[in-house]
């Protein structure tokens, strides 16, 4: 037989890569791919920047790896190769990193990035997703060329019974598929339901503060961060100890066994880090504000939107004579014409979900942190109200510290986003997409100063 086949005297064989047989043989064959893939993990395990080195295990040399022998190989005849590939990654990311996370805290990175993961997809969860959406979108050619071939979905003892079953077994009994349901489930469409069951566990299981940092980490902004190229010249390359102390930060991984004292403020420095996002003591969060207004500045530059930064006597007087509004400054970026051709005041801040009187509703309710604040910025000093009183639109622009921007405030954003791409030749949602990614990468630069700030005193 030529390369693509090859027959083996006990009847198991390969074909077009993949293997046909008992377990032992398809263990086999499947853990000789994953002793080459894991020759590129040892080379990936000496990379010093681990931004880098995880986006390089993620994009081409996780899962993508032997992702062809779980689609064409039945889970339970090669579960052993697959949890031996698991094994390797894991253990590539923890000498790229120096991180030790907890079987949950792994788990979680395992998931994608709408579910507070970092996209470290695990093929021995996803192998049934992986081969029953295969079966599926084949059944009907493999019909064309073998007349009376049968999947057989109803049967429990068949390769796609045995599948489903440990597939369902992974799921809450009321997101189980019926075998009639299967033929329409693509790949992405059954990893996502697995996604969504195990981050809901793991919500379930975590304290308020944990709950109220995964859910913000799910939201858009938030994610951004994680998916940026690693690139100096466009500001997105982030130092080793900065993007190793953010991903602590997500998988809500402890930075001490206890609690202590905050060296700037004398406060309490709580073990997970989140004390430093929102200490007010040593201009930590000034200098965050700024960097992030500054980006959001020269964005809206290049929409031709003309911005001021705090441009001054944007109030009217109180009174006649009353000069105290001439000292408020309402607009970090002042927009000569917004919608409906109004000017508007762009008002930036960052708020920590975290925080104490905020946390049990962030735990149960995604961005209720930037919600809240964008309420208190508009009635704060009656704000809103002078704004409109002055003819101006107020805009606030809150963000939490995961980078994950309010509704309204995203939709500023990404409104700002169109003017750039309309001005500048370009697909809006790629210009929306980077305007996401720099202002994640500054927040979340600004987070990491802070925290090693304090915790290495």
């Amino acid at each position: 037989m030529g390369q693509r086949s090859r027959v083996l005297l006990n009847g198991c064989f390969e074909i077009l890569g993949a293997s046909v047989g008992d377990a032992a043989f398809c263990t086999q064959y499947t853990q000789g791919n994953v002793d080459k893939a894991e020759q590129l993990l040892l080379e990936i395990a000496k990379i010093e920047d681990p931004q880098v080195a995880t986006r390089l295990l993620r994009n081409c040399a996780g899962v993508c790896k032997i992702t062809h022998n779980m689609r064409m190989v039945p889970t339970h005849l090669h579960a052993a190769a697959l949890t031996s590939f698991d094994k390797a990654v894991q253990n590539t990311f923890c000498s790229c990193t120096g991180l030790l996370p907890s079987s949950d805290q792994w788990a979680q990175a395992c998931r994608g990035f709408k579910h507070a993961g970092l996209g470290f997809r695990s093929s021995a969860r996803h192998g049934e997703a992986a081969f029953l959406a295969s079966a599926c979108a084949s059944r009907e050619r493999c019909q064309d060329l073998l007349p009376g071939y049968m999947l057989s979905a109803c049967d429990p003892s068949s390769h796609f019974g045995i599948n489903l079953a440990a597939y369902n077994a992974k799921l809450p009994p009321d997101k189980r598929l019926d075998p009639q349901h299967m033929p329409v489930k693509t790949q992405k469409c059954l990893s996502e339901a697995l996604d969504e069951a195990a981050h809901g566990e793991r919500l379930a299981n975590a304290c308020l503060v944990d709950q109220a940092t995964l859910r913000s980490e799910c939201e858009a902004g938030a994610r951004d961060f994680w998916q940026v190229v690693p690139s100096a010249c466009l500001g997105l390359a982030v130092p080793a100890e900065e993007f190793t102390t953010e991903i602590r930060v997500r998988l809500c991984m402890p930075e001490c066994r206890s609690d202590s004292w905050c060296p700037l403020c004398d406060q309490v420095l709580d073990a997970r880090g989140h004390h430093a996002r929102a200490c007010c003591a040593g201009g930590d969060r000034t200098r965050r504000h700024n960097a992030a207004r500054n980006m959001a500045f020269r964005w809206a530059t290049a929409a031709g939107a003309n911005p001021v930064l705090e441009k001054a006597d944007q109030l009217l007087p109180k009174r006649p004579g009353d000069t105290s509004n001439a000292l408020r400054r309402p607009a970090d970026i002042f927009l000569p014409t917004w919608s409906h051709g109004f000017p508007a005041a762009l008002d930036f801040a960052i708020t920590a979900p975290q925080r104490q009187g905020m946390v049990e509703r962030a735990a149960k309710e995604p961005l209720a942190a930037a919600s809240e604040y964008c309420d208190t910025k508009r009635s704060h000093e009656g704000t809103e109200a002078e704004c409109a009183a002055a003819g101006v639109a107020f805009l606030p622009m809150v963000a939490e510290t995961t980078g994950a921007w309010a509704t309204e405030s995203l939709s500023v954003l990404r409104q700002l986003a169109k003017a750039v791409a309309s001005r500048q030749g370009r697909v809006a949602s790629t210009v929306s997409k980077e305007m996401l990614q720099g202002l994640s990468v500054t927040i979340r630069r600004a987070n990491a100063r802070a925290h090693l700030r304090r915790f290495s005193s």
